[in-house]
């Protein structure tokens, strides 16, 4: 009953809120939304290793955006909160905030709505991945493909279904893990992507060591090398060495897997 109550609080409060920067004073609008932004950059920074200042700090970004009437700084207030509150291994209280941060950022002018609502909506997903809820983080993924295709944001499509595949990975679910890597990696290539190309095509190596082709997935690993030669930067390059290594361990071929290996 105390979660609907507050909910209720947080949603009545997010639409009586009038979510543009209003005309008036200029330069007192400039330093408002200048404070924001600095509270806001403040608070990511520390919110892990000092999670009550972070909540401070929104409080206080949350006070102003209100008083100038600005949508964005509010949404993003409600998005440092509820990563103060994750930092609290809050995570109720976190869920309620994001979706506040959701309600504020679909009040917003197209461009700014386009960005954040499937922003927002990926972190609040990937929190409730992270918690254990696989099945309504997945759900939670779909409404966000949904929305992506409909405004068509490929990017955010493609980070969708990314994250459903990783969800099947880590559930050894090789067959319904190629599946949705595969759906995700024409929507990066669209925006042409290097870096979640790359990442796609890792998975995509991997669903298939899972699904039991091990040489498939070796040979498409070493393939990255030559494939993504501006975006393997030294860590992702010992990476996949250290990945091939393990997958020709598995198919015994170890003279090669001592090559990786090392």
């Amino acid at each position: 009953m105390k979660r609907i109550f507050l909910l209720f609080g947080l949603s009545i409060l997010a639409l009586s809120i009038p979510l543009v920067l209003v005309a008036g004073n200029a330069d007192q609008d400039s330093l408002s939304i200048k404070r924001i932004e600095d509270l806001i950059r403040t608070g990511r920074a520390i919110s892990i290793a000092n999670p009550d200042s972070s909540l401070l700090l929104a409080r206080e970004a949350k006070a102003i955006a209100i008083k100038a009437n600005y949508g964005a700084g509010l949404s993003e207030a409600y998005v440092l909160a509820a990563i103060g509150h994750r930092g609290k291994r809050d995570y109720e209280k976190a869920e309620m905030l994001y979706d506040s941060a959701i309600l504020v950022a679909t009040k917003l002018p197209a461009p700014l709505q386009q960005e954040r609502v499937p922003r927002i909506m990926l972190t609040k997903a990937f929190m409730i991945n992270l918690i254990g809820d696989q099945l309504k983080a997945t759900d939670l993924y779909f409404e966000i493909i949904k929305y992506a295709e409909t405004y068509g944001l490929p990017q955010q499509a493609g980070e969708g279904y990314y994250r459903i595949a990783d969800i099947y990975r880590l559930q050894r679910d090789g067959e319904k893990a190629l599946e949705y890597f595969l759906k995700a990696r024409p929507f990066f290539e669209e925006v042409n992507n290097r870096g979640w190309l790359f990442y796609t095509d890792d998975m995509i190596y991997h669903s298939y060591d899972l699904l039991g082709d091990t040489q498939r997935g070796v040979e498409g690993l070493i393939s990255l090398f030559d494939e993504y030669p501006d975006v393997l930067n030294a860590i992702e390059s010992a990476r996949t060495w250290n990945n091939i290594g393990r997958m020709f361990l598995r198919i015994e071929a170890y003279d090669s897997a001592e090559l990786y290996l090392l």
